[in-house]
């Protein structure tokens, strides 16, 4: 069935009349890792936890602290019920466009709307990979880690990394910080959501492609997993049904990317996209409903997405230190480099700036005079007052992380900061914003019987 009330409550869910406001505690993706352990019987246990202070500013699990809150029960098939397995399908950028548009009559989505449940739930903000790949294996919100974004200002080592990728922006060489002896257990939290379920006796499985797995992002942060890393993902389906016979209770999550990719390069309305999420779900119906699964019990399938994307003119992009050079003597120096803290976002879709406190008025009023009709500019506080970053008070790392002062460019607008050859917008399908193309999701749910 479609849960009507999670198609509504998300409609409602407004921010600043432009955008869609994360619905924390309710219908939002943040939900996802206390359900999972509700659904596997599994009490909560203290990965849920987050402190102002030591483990990278994130969760060390040593206070006493609120507890994360798990998504409505209405949102699974049979509320209140429990499973020995569930398995976790993230489809990256699948946005709720393409079954709205597009998918509602395919034979996936049919299956789940007869024999299961389609709700719609809100992405966290920002709307990006790394947020939420750091949900799933922590289970922390953006605001306990401040990890944010593809690029982001990270202070342990004075400059801009990309914290998927392990080096600094810009930088071509894989892993490079690596070289300048950094520990991933300074920069990522020290939590791993598969590590808390194997003391308490389920077995997790994590099946990513071989590109970036294993890698120090996912050694840091799900430790306590196998990795399974495949070539494609038929083979990652192959993988797990061998390995569904393996444990009494189990936990899968399976990765495919290939969704984003395709809207990255030719946009998310493309001819091109719309086949390729076609294709996923024709790939999944194949998969997980043939005769291989046709013995699976007391087991619970969940597909779902980070986030979706929004279309890019590249024709269209306001790069800020073009349109205002003198912006570069306002913000902050980077310590590693004594250069300004540029570029910190995602790719025209939000950009984070690091601002001198004397200069914070007056950068944010230029902004929003440069940007008028085509972005909003707030106060990283602000945002984290709206409830934009998460339920919970930040951590100690954030506002070193985030810095002070946020733009925001409404749906099809972009605006990030030029360098030649090394920070551009480039594609033509982008996420990382407040728009209901990127923070709309889909959240489906079927046990097999």
């Amino acid at each position: 069935m479609l849960l009507r009330e999670s198609v509504e409550a998300v409609r409602q869910s407004v921010f600043s009349r432009n955008f869609v406001k994360p619905l924390y505690g309710t219908f939002c993706f943040s939900g996802i890792p206390s359900s999972v352990q509700s659904l596997l019987g599994l009490e909560p246990h203290n990965w849920q936890r987050y402190c102002n202070g030591t483990c990278c500013g994130a969760c060390c699990g040593a206070c006493d602290c609120s507890w994360t809150v798990a998504l409505p029960t209405s949102v699974f098939p049979v509320p209140g019920n429990t499973y020995k397995k569930v398995i976790f399908v993230l489809v990256d950028a699948l946005g709720w466009r393409f079954l709205e548009n597009h998918l509602l009559d395919h034979p996936f989505v049919k299956r789940f709307m007869e024999s299961g449940v389609v709700s719609k739930l809100t992405s966290q903000f920002p709307s990006t990979t790394v947020v939420h790949s750091l949900t799933m294996s922590t289970g922390l919100l953006p605001a306990q880690t401040g990890i944010l974004e593809w690029f982001y200002y990270e202070p342990v080592i004075g400059d801009v990394i990309c914290p998927l990728l392990y080096r600094i922006a810009g930088d071509k060489s894989k892993c490079s910080l690596k070289n300048m002896n950094s520990q991933t257990h300074a920069i990522f939290p020290n939590k791993s959501f598969c590590a808390e379920l194997k003391d308490m006796g389920v077995q997790s499985y994590v099946y990513q492609h071989k590109a970036y797995t294993p890698s120090p992002f996912s050694d840091a942060t799900m430790f306590g997993a196998e990795f399974v890393p495949f070539s494609k993902p038929s083979d990652a389906v192959v993988c797990l049904m061998e390995r569904m016979s393996r444990d009494e209770r189990a936990y899968h999550y399976l990765y495919l990317d290939s969704v984003d990719h395709v809207s990255h390069e030719f946009g998310p309305s493309s001819a091109k996209s719309i086949n390729e999420a076609q294709k996923m779900l024709t790939f999944l119906e194949s998969s997980f409903f043939g005769k291989a699964t046709a013995q699976w019990q007391d087991t619970l399938l969940i597909v779902t997405a980070d986030h979706g994307q929004t279309d890019t003119d590249l024709r269209k992009v306001v790069y800020i230190n073009r349109e205002w050079p003198e912006i570069e003597s306002k913000l902050k120096k980077a310590t590693r480099t004594g250069k300004p803290i540029v570029p910190c976002g995602g790719m025209g879709r939000n950009l984070f700036l690091h601002v001198q406190p004397q200069f914070l008025n007056e950068t944010r009023e230029k902004l929003a005079q440069i940007l008028c009709g085509r972005a909003e500019v707030y106060s990283v506080q602000k945002l984290v007052e709206a409830g934009i970053f998460g339920t919970h008070f930040p951590a100690a790392a954030f506002f070193e992380r985030a810095g002070d002062l946020i733009v925001l460019p409404y749906a099809g607008e972009s605006v990030w900061w030029f360098e030649a050859n090394k920070h551009m917008v480039k594609t033509l399908g982008n996420h990382g914003g407040l728009s209901c193309e990127e923070m709309e999701i889909p959240f489906l749910t079927l046990a097999y019987n």
